[in-house]
């Protein structure tokens, strides 16, 4: 599973630029061209250039089968749904953290913490 914070895409609401969330599925076999992620798996939210330097926080939980990606709404203090698909990710896997902006302005991101747990 790819979740991407993808400051490519972007589009104007209102004062605001939003970019998309996406999120995939992958056996690691084929290719996904992220530019091109099915609208069903994917959400806006301003997580870019936040005021007075705010973090972005994401939440991904998983309730098998169910997939929820949240983002928190710093305006409304609590955490908005985002993206919430069914998926069996019930097999050995790896977490990794990357990034990669490709791009001349580049952005700078600093993770404070990322934490697993199991609420059984």
């Amino acid at each position: 599973m790819g979740i991407l914070l993808n400051s490519v895409l972007q589009t104007a609401e209102g004062d605001d630029v939003v970019n998309y969330i996406q999120a995939f599925i992958n056996d690691g076999e084929k290719n996904i061209n992220y530019m091109k992620l099915k609208k069903e798996k994917s959400c806006k939210a301003k997580f870019r250039n936040l005021p007075g330097e705010e973090p972005f926080y994401l939440r991904i939980e998983y309730r098998k089968p169910n997939v929820y990606i949240m983002y928190y709404n710093s305006d409304q203090k609590s955490f908005q749904s985002c993206i919430s698909f069914q998926e069996d990710l019930d097999f050995d896997g790896t977490f990794a953290l990357t990034s990669g902006t490709g791009m001349t302005n580049y952005d700078h991101v600093y993770v404070d913490s990322f934490a697993l747990y199991n609420p059984d």
